[in-house]
């Protein structure tokens, strides 16, 4: 999602899917070429963020955990954290309002159409509230 918690893109995986290689996928061009993407860090993750570079000339910035010997300043790190913030929000609006995980569906092709509906229908409510002039993620009190 951008930074203002607007969904670009969305890839289905199994819930124990490693999210690395996955990562690929939502980078494929024209996602990515040129972008600059957040993503949470690890020591493992700087052969990642070369091969997306290198592969998709996209700046994966990978927020090193506290104990992580990596650089990053505390100013950086709660910058990172708003940004967390926004994502993990969407994610629980998603859950929440639009029963992102109960879907119900019985085949793949049955899921993958209520998924895209459920977001579809995100996007729709935000499109309303930037035409009202609010905030895009303010959601519970636009469905009421």
């Amino acid at each position: 999602m951008d930074p203002q918690g607007v969904l670009t893109a969305f890839v289905l995986a199994e819930a124990a899917s490693e999210e690395r290689p996955i990562g690929d996928a939502l980078l494929e061009p024209p996602t990515a070429t040129k972008s600059t993407w957040l993503t949470k860090g690890s020591q493992e993750e700087l052969s990642w963020e070369r091969h997306w570079l290198e592969d998709y000339e996209a700046l994966v910035a990978a927020t090193p955990k506290n104990n992580s010997r990596r650089a990053c300043s505390k100013a950086e790190r709660r910058w990172a954290s708003g940004k967390r913030q926004i994502i993990e929000g969407v994610i629980s609006q998603l859950k929440d309002f639009y029963g992102l995980e109960d879907h119900r569906a019985k085949k793949l092709d049955g899921l993958l159409r209520r998924l895209a509906a459920k977001i579809a229908a995100y996007t729709v409510c935000q499109r309303i509230n930037n035409s009202l002039g609010r905030p895009l993620r303010h959601l519970a009190d636009l469905l009421v």
